[in-house]
């Protein structure tokens, strides 16, 4: 049986550190210690817009379908509202007064 070891036998020696280990590139904080570090860019070489390395949902490039929607409507509405002008005030030569009149009836 062995006597358990009392003060005078202790020894000191220097360890190795381990390192840093982290999950994927993405990962910002180590593993081990938690330290934190500038992680690397997300990449979506698939186009699945999911990082390949770590499977974060990452932004779709272009308008959205209602930003779309919306600069159609808009177009159309000054496209039609520079007809009407060029219509009522170029090809009838009617003037403001007369638009005006035309809203009182």
């Amino acid at each position: 049986m062995l006597k358990p070891c009392d003060e005078a036998h202790t020894k000191t020696e220097a360890v190795p550190a381990l390192g840093h280990t982290y999950g994927n590139e993405c990962d910002g904080d180590c593993n081990l210690c938690g330290a934190g570090r500038t992680p690397a860019m997300h990449k979506d070489t698939d186009g699945n817009h999911l990082c390949d390395e770590c499977g974060a949902s990452l932004p779709k490039e272009g308008l959205s379908v209602g930003a779309t929607v919306g600069i159609v409507i808009s177009a159309v509405t000054v496209g039609g509202i520079g007809i009407f002008a060029l219509i009522w005030f170029v090809i009838k030569k009617k003037k403001i007064s007369d638009l005006v009149g035309f809203f009182k009836k």
